[in-house]
């Protein structure tokens, strides 16, 4: 195992928790330690429209995050999207704040560049400049460890700019689309 990393974790206005994570490269997983309970976390996907796929104690688990007009993170169920979600700020030492929970739905990002969430392959990109796209519609295809990510667009817009063909090696955080909303 790699060393353990320690974050304090508040909800609400509650009491800060101690959270020591640590990676095990034979397991290939994440550990999660809170009150002496280990927890197997293992980032599975990130699927359509962002949806975060994870096996956290061998029970597979949808999450969505967005960013909030300040800058913060929500963090809420896939399978309830206009639900609650609670917000997450990060904090100076590897503290993290969850606030309380809250109905909060995000905004479309203004001309969003969009960002390839895996290192992978692009196996299609059925855009090209100056195409209108609506919110959700489909921008790139891109292939890691022989599973397909959609990439969707976070906008309506006109595609301004394509970053990447069909073949492409793209690492995570690459630049692939960019549009004038």
């Amino acid at each position: 195992m790699s060393g353990k990393r320690r974050y304090f974790v508040t909800l609400d206005s509650g009491e800060p928790v101690e959270v020591a994570l640590d990676y095990s490269v034979e397991e290939q997983c994440w550990w999660a330690e809170v009150d002496g309970h280990r927890i197997a976390m293992n980032l599975e996907a990130v699927g359509e429209n962002g949806v975060v796929q994870a096996m956290v104690d061998g029970e597979p688990v949808d999450l969505t995050l967005h960013t909030g007009e300040q800058g913060e993170f929500h963090l809420g169920s896939a399978d309830d999207p206009g639900g609650d979600t609670v917000a997450v700020r990060a904090r100076t030492d590897g503290e993290i704040v969850l606030a309380a929970p809250g109905n909060h739905k995000p905004e479309a990002p203004k001309n969003p560049v969009v960002k390839c969430p895996i290192t992978g392959e692009v196996l299609s990109v059925p855009v090209a400049v100056g195409q209108q796209v609506e919110e959700g519609e489909i921008l790139v295809v891109v292939e890691a460890m022989k599973m397909e990510t959609v990439i969707k667009s976070p906008a309506t817009g006109e595609v301004s700019v394509v970053h990447v063909t069909a073949g492409d090696r793209v690492k995570a955080g690459a630049e692939l689309i960019s549009i004038q909303a």
